[in-house]
């Protein structure tokens, strides 16, 4: 399965990132700095090369949509980082509300998206 996942140089979505791999699905991640998210995933034994990687951060519709076209389900397991003037849960819901109007949670995919938190 084609899966998304975004918050892939944090804990939840690097290790969300093994697993799916392990399973034997296709990844493709949104993430603010490659080059960082390749470092992360390293550490954990992930090859960069195993995953596309696609620029862009979850407060840009175009890039959200991007990313989603043509694939089955995604992870979001992107978090806030640095100052903000909205609390985190407004930020998440911002996200979601952001793949909505884009048509990529459209009532057949619903249950298509994963959100996770941590805290």
């Amino acid at each position: 399965m084609r899966v998304l996942v975004t918050g892939a140089s944090g804990f939840v979505g690097s290790h969300t990132l093994k697993a799916l791999l392990g399973m034997g699905h296709r990844p493709r991640l949104l993430v603010r700095d490659p080059g960082r998210a390749a470092g992360v995933l390293g550490e954990i034994g992930v090859s960069a090369g195993a995953v596309e990687m696609l620029p862009g951060d979850m407060l840009d519709e175009a890039a959200v949509a991007r990313a989603l076209d043509g694939w089955d389900t995604a992870v979001h397991a992107a978090a806030a980082l640095g100052l903000t003037l909205r609390p985190v849960g407004e930020t998440v819901a911002d996200a979601l509300r952001r793949l909505a109007a884009a048509g990529h949670l459209a009532p057949a995919k619903a249950g298509r998206l994963v959100p996770t938190r941590s805290t």
